[in-house]
């Protein structure tokens, strides 16, 4: 049977939701805010609804198929928000990393079906589970929860490759500056549009304001173009016999 969750995980469920419902409402022609709307929703629904952890064997069998909803929801859902920003973000990730964003939905896919069939199937085994220790899960369960441990290793792979592999150097970064940067995509009707952000005409003007540019650096260091020119200067000039 369900029961209001505790004090604590109800407000953070109501809190969830109400944002949840904000980013839907005021953003929903964004693909990457209607995914983390979605995410935000299902984690709210999720500590709404409670689950087996509060209730052992209590839930029923369609108790059991909505918790498992839920959470596969949220943990797609996450993933694309993630990949949805890594495609449309300032730094835009390269065609591969979204291939691995596209790997671990599909291993989170795999664990919510596994899941899914292992709740339903042993019911009696699963309720019992939530209350043992990880020293006495059963290879089975291994099995089931191996799919979203690699999901999990996956994305936190992409993030610390994004650090090493997704960088914007000075010549991009002026480009963007002048010429412009599709930051995102308007649909209206079944015309779709490209919004695209780029520096004021009267800040671009002259040579001096072009020199004047701020970018950013290694570290996350605001330069200004000219000290990143002047400085290839100077290296070039010591590398010269």
């Amino acid at each position: 049977m369900w029961a209001w969750p505790d004090p604590a995980a109800g407000v953070v469920a109501l809190l969830m939701l109400g944002v949840g419902l904000i980013f839907w409402w005021y953003d929903r022609d964004n693909p990457a805010t209607r995914a983390l709307s979605l995410c935000v929703l299902a984690i709210g629904l999720r500590l709404l609804a409670g689950g087996p952890e509060m209730q052992p064997g209590g839930g029923g069998r369609w108790f059991e198929t909505l918790y498992v909803l839920l959470d596969g929801t949220a943990i797609i859902a996450g993933i694309e928000w993630g990949r949805r920003i890594a495609q449309t973000g300032t730094h835009a990730a390269p065609r591969w990393i979204l291939v691995l964003f596209r790997v671990a939905q599909g291993l989170a896919l795999l664990f919510l079906l596994m899941r899914g069939v292992y709740e339903l199937a042993w019911p009696e085994v699963s309720a019992q589970d939530v209350q043992s220790d990880l020293s006495r899960v059963s290879g089975l369960e291994w099995a089931v929860f191996a799919p979203i441990l690699g999901s999990a290793i996956l994305c936190v792979g992409i993030a610390l490759i994004a650090l090493r592999v997704v960088r914007i150097d000075a010549a991009e970064q002026v480009r963007e500056a002048i010429y412009g940067e599709v930051v995102d995509r308007i649909n209206e009707g079944v015309r779709q549009y490209d919004l695209v952000v780029r520096l004021d005409p009267s800040q671009r003007e002259t040579i001096e304001q072009v020199r004047n540019l701020l970018l950013h650096g290694r570290g996350g260091a605001i330069v200004r173009l000219r000290d990143v020119a002047d400085g290839c200067a100077r290296l070039q000039s010591r590398s010269e016999p």
